[in-house]
């Protein structure tokens, strides 16, 4: 196997054991080694080698990589592994074997209070997702947020109404709200100031956006880090595309918020289909269906 990690700066670390189970052979930080031992020749029985790239904060990693590997079925024989999230014990990584080549991109470094047909995201899988807490005696997560900067996180300017701002502030790297502290990752910020856009209209949730200003800089991490803004696909109405959305929310309507966070995947629908049913819908709006899933 031969593989570059494209488009990034990284951190390139290599690990390579030979009959044994731990990756504990070596453990040293590498800049060049990007292929398993013997290539361009065949590699030794039993071996096992890991590699660890690790971008800058607000990067995607992308592994572009040729295999030649001998084929078996669900490749559980010879393969290679590879964990999107950077998970360095390869819970829940990928299988490939035989010949060809693979891309591969981590997942990066939306908002909604009702998650329908939702399934349970990864720990730290949506390194941009963060939380709108409010403090009344006891803290309560009350919508989700997106962190935009190390200074800022986007939420909706409906989950601000009727609240006492000074009670309010932000949690990010938080998986399991049942928990407490998922991970040294998560951490609660307080407030500095809250701005909900001039035009929000309660009724037809036009302009339902607001951005919170935190007290003190979000640390950054593998596991808390910001969403890239599509600046570049600011003109496209991604009619017919699948979307992801994420929050807190119930996963049926009525019923009990989740601890864990949710992630639900659906379908967007074009403005003038969508308008037959919502006549409110405005085109700084997005309409979504799929059956069985919603978000709200």
């Amino acid at each position: 196997m031969t593989g570059n990690f494209s488009n990034i700066n990284y951190n390139y670390h290599y690990f390579c054991y030979i009959s044994t189970y731990y990756f504990d052979a070596c453990n040293k930080l590498r800049t060049s080694p990007n292929w398993i031992p013997n290539y361009p020749n065949k590699y030794p029985a039993g071996v096992r080698c890991r590699w660890i790239a690790t971008c800058p904060t607000g990067y995607n990693c992308r592994l572009d990589c040729q295999l030649n590997i001998p084929q078996s079925t669900g490749c559980t024989m010879d393969r290679v592994l590879i964990s999107k999230n950077g998970d360095t014990t390869l819970k829940g990584a990928e299988s490939y074997c035989g010949r060809g080549t693979l891309s591969v991109t981590s997942l990066g470094q939306i908002i909604c209070r009702r998650i329908v047909g939702g399934q349970d995201a990864g720990p730290n899988e949506f390194p941009m997702m963060a939380g709108l807490v409010e403090y009344e005696g006891q803290a309560s997560l009350i919508c989700g947020g997106v962190i935009i900067s190390n200074r800022y996180v986007l939420t909706a300017a409906h989950c601000l109404l009727g609240r006492n701002y000074n009670n309010l502030a932000v949690i990010v790297g938080e998986h399991d709200t049942s928990t407490g502290d998922d991970s040294p990752a998560t951490k609660g910020y307080r407030l500095s100031s809250i701005t909900t856009h001039p035009m929000f209209n309660n009724n037809t949730y036009d302009y339902d956006i607001a951005i919170l200003k935190t007290a003190q800089p979000i640390q950054f991490s593998q596991y808390v880090s910001p969403a890239c803004l599509p600046f570049k696909f600011s003109n496209y109405d991604f009619t017919n595309q699948k979307v992801i959305i994420l929050g807190w929310g119930t996963l049926f309507i009525g019923g009990p918020r989740p601890n864990v966070l949710q992630k639900v995947e659906v379908n967007v629908i074009s403005q003038p289909s969508c308008q037959r049913s919502v006549s409110t819908l405005t085109s700084r709006q997005m309409c979504t269906f799929t059956p069985g899933k919603d978000a709200l």
